[in-house]
């Protein structure tokens, strides 16, 4: 088992699998459903033994591996988490040899908080899995369409267009200095 597990400030990607050691009757009291949703920072069985303050629950799953059925654990954390093959692969026989119920701590867990975890009974870590990270080619695009120099657009102002302009600010200037001098006398 391991003490202690560090939780970076803004973790992104990572779940951590935890058994939890309990029959399924006492389940509800550790972890209750009605907390599913809730950022749980009072008092909660749960919380405690993770050893944090502070936790999300919209962002733990709890499971029950035999009601997976031939999905089994590592199917669920495939396809439903979107954990990829690779990432499971090391770890499949031990996570489908898995009968308890186990909890799905995601990073989101911890509200982008630095944490550490102590987990202790009846929780027992199991594994720690990285979702995939989009990693996008940042190279040039390259195509036909894009190749040459654009003409045309918006030709320049022709000198009768700027006199034009000149001539009717002027002539308004004129008409508020005669409206001005009409109304003054």
């Amino acid at each position: 088992m391991t003490d202690r597990i560090n939780v970076p400030a803004n973790e992104h990607g990572v779940v951590r699998i935890f058994a939890i050691d309990l029959p399924r009757d006492d389940l509800a009291a550790f972890a209750p459903p009605e907390l599913e949703g809730v950022e749980v920072m009072a008092q909660s069985p749960l919380r405690a033994a993770l050893g944090v303050d502070r936790l999300d629950m919209e962002y733990v799953d709890i499971i029950h591996p035999e009601d997976l059925g031939e999905m089994g654990l590592s199917g669920y954390l495939n396809d439903g988490l979107g954990l990829s093959a690779q990432e499971i692969a090391g770890a499949r026989t031990h996570l489908d040899g898995i009968t308890g119920p186990v909890a799905l701590v995601l990073s989101k867990a911890h509200a982008g908080e630095a944490a550490i975890l102590t987990p202790r009974a009846p929780l027992r870590w199991v594994a720690t899995l990285n979702e995939p990270q989009d990693v996008h080619d940042m190279a040039p695009l390259r195509s036909d369409g894009a190749a040459g120099v654009v003409t045309g657009g918006k030709p320049p102002k022709s000198d009768a267009a700027i006199g034009g302009r000149i001539a009717t600010i002027a002539l308004l200037v004129l008409a508020l200095l005669v409206i001005l001098m009409i109304w003054i006398a």
